[in-house]
Parts: structure tokens; C-alpha cells; sequence
């Protein structure tokens, strides 16, 4: 019923760009979790709210880089 009524409506291509988009963004997601040198990252990130020795206090993204 539902590809009766999106073949009569002249948007029936916008589900096949929302899909190639969602799996883009999936795909970039996964690339940028798994990219070199995150597990380093998050391994500091995951021990931060344990950590009382050395507490870390919030960065803006400009003081990150230095």
C-alpha cells in the first residue's frame, strides 16, 4: 500500500536521498569512531569521571588544538 501511494506522488524519489544520506552519515560515524588514535582518546575520556587526582576542567574547542 505504501509504494501504491508514494508511486502517485511526485516526491517518491526523497526516500531513496534520505537513505543514502542516513547511511552516509552512518558511515562517516563509524569511520570517525574507529579512526587512528581514538582509542587513546577514549580510554581518557572513559577514565575522567573516576579520576580525582587529576580533575579536567572543560576546554573550548580553540584551547584543545594548542
Amino acid at each position: 500500500m505504501k509504494s501504491e501511494i508514494l508511486s502517485l506522488s511526485e516526491y517518491a524519489y526523497l526516500a531513496e536521498i534520505s537513505l543514502v544520506l542516513f547511511v552516509g552519515v552512518f558511515v562517516g560515524a563509524v569511520v570517525w569512531m574507529f579512526r587512528p588514535g581514538a582509542k587513546v582518546a577514549y580510554e581518557a575520556m572513559a577514565k575522567m569521571p573516576l579520576d580525582d587526582v587529576n580533575p579536567v576542567e572543560c576546554l573550548a574547542a580553540s584551547e584543545r588544538k594548542k
